[in-house]
């Protein structure tokens, strides 16, 4: 860390431990007498120097005129640490409470609490490996049944916290937004959506030092079957496994359900693979050289020289690897011998390659005749017609917005990591008439492609098609 903090300690700044603490002492009033907060009890798992206890202290007498502030701090107030230094200081700036040294995801903590906040460490696999070691890892793996997959830190403070809870408590925790949407998340969000009352966005601004988008999610225990995301509010029963939520914070969530309504999929048409592996990559950096007009080579294409319809191969220079080329190819025999399988297959195939991130654009090479470089994607099928509907299909603006809408926590730099499932899954009409315009349609484009008006025309029938609220930006 910058000044010294151990890994994962992210410290909660005043606006955003008092905004949470704010949250948690509502849910827990509701429409209590203001005494009920002698009663209540707090639990923070995390609780480092005690900056969200202290907020919580600060809210309850801002909510409550006149309560004893000793009081509600020495009998209402708990958490735990591991460092014993932070844990000290908590204690010393409570003036006394329940404030414990110890690994919350291990101690025997018989007492169950009404709230349980948090902001909890923010500790990535790898991180945690190198500090803490692999046989920690593993232990927590083994006790709780969240921690699956490339799971952060936070993962099993979530299921620990939510096991402390009365039967009527609230959990309200500020964590990064992976859980959302990653893989790792997956267990925790089947295993809580029954739980989940909402979640909110914090923004990346919250925690200057951990550069992560945060968001602050409350699960309450006795369950709930909706839920507020965002400014909306979503009947759980609508959605299906494996739970991927990021996409509820869409403005578009609208479009996206429409187009999900859809009964048919990409996937209907054809395969996308990822091109090539990253040891393929390197190995073909040296097979690499210049064009030459009269050698049967390859091309090399990569995301910043595919176009909607179009390479812009020769064009402009291309970058791969650090090295740079204005027309890269590698000899045709060369390239089958370098890659006898899967690469060699996937080149030798009529195709279209997509660009793998930032802007969701895709190209013909129905010839065989381009190499699909590092980050690229491809998709092929052997019926040549059903190449140029997913061409149109992929090139299209309410397809581009449903992917970026839909895979929000995918981004990057404002665009999107695609991946072969999210291109398979892109929702199509089951339409004749439709399959047959969009085929006709791509198939002049690319027989005519100075006349960018063949585009725009094919691009105000699928918008037309899929709903006149999409836009061409």
């Amino acid at each position: 860390m910058p000044d010294g903090r151990k890994p994962g300690v992210i410290y909660t700044p005043d606006t955003a431990a008092a905004a949470l603490c704010r949250t948690a002492l509502r849910l827990f009033l509701g429409g209590k007498p203001a005494e009920a907060v002698y009663s209540m009890r707090v639990f923070d798992p995390a609780a480092g120097t005690g900056q969200l206890l202290l907020a919580m202290l600060d809210e309850i007498c801002a909510a409550v005129p006149g309560v004893d502030r000793r009081r509600i701090a020495a009998h209402c107030l708990h958490g735990m640490e591991l460092d014993p230094e932070a844990a000290a200081i908590c204690r010393q700036r409570l003036g006394g409470g329940q404030i414990h040294c110890g690994d919350t995801l291990f101690a025997d903590i018989r007492e169950r609490f009404d709230l349980v906040i948090g902001n909890p460490p923010y500790v990535d696999s790898e991180t945690m490996t190198r500090h803490s070691g692999a046989a920690y890892r593993r232990r927590i793996a083994g006790r709780y049944p969240c921690a699956r997959g490339n799971w952060d830190l936070y993962i099993p403070f979530f299921e620990r916290g939510f096991e402390l809870l009365e039967p009527d408590g609230h959990l309200v925790y500020i964590t990064p937004d992976k859980w959302l949407s990653k893989s790792f998340g997956e267990a925790f969000r089947t295993r809580c959506l029954p739980y989940l009352v909402s979640v909110e966005t914090a923004g990346r601004d919250v925690f200057p030092d951990a550069l992560v988008d945060s968001v602050v999610t409350v699960l309450s225990s006795a369950g709930s079957p909706v839920m507020t995301v965002g400014e909306q509010t979503v009947d759980k029963s609508t959605l299906r496994g494996p739970y991927a939520l990021d996409y509820l914070f869409s403005p578009r969530l609208d479009l996206i359900r429409r187009l999900e309504a859809m009964p048919g999929r990409l996937k209907d048409f054809g395969r996308c693979e990822s091109a090539c592996a990253t040891s393929d990559a390197y190995k073909l950096l040296p097979l690499l050289r210049e064009d030459s007009p009269r050698a049967d080579n390859l091309r090399l294409v990569n995301t910043g020289t595919i176009a909607p319809f179009a390479s812009r191969w020769g064009g402009r220079p291309i970058t791969y690897l650090k090295h740079s080329f204005q027309r890269p190819a590698c000899p045709r025999r060369e390239f089958m011998e370098a890659f006898p399988f899967s690469y060699s297959r996937k080149t030798a195939l009529p195709k279209i390659i997509i660009k793998g991130l930032n802007l969701l654009h895709a190209m013909p090479d129905f010839g065989a005749g381009y190499i699909p470089g590092k980050t690229t994607l491809i998709f092929h099928s052997p019926d040549p017609e059903n190449l140029l509907f997913a061409l149109g299909i992929i090139n299209s603006d309410p397809v581009r917005q449903y992917v970026n809408e839909r895979y929000r926590g995918s981004s990057y730099n404002k665009g999107v990591v695609f991946t072969p499932e999210m291109i398979e899954n892109i929702p199509v009409p089951e339409d004749k008439t439709f399959y047959e315009t969009v085929v006709n349609a791509v198939r002049q484009i690319l027989a005519e492609p100075d006349a960018p008006a063949l585009q725009d025309e094919l691009r105000r029938r699928i918008r037309d098609f899929y709903g006149d609220d999409t836009d061409s930006r």
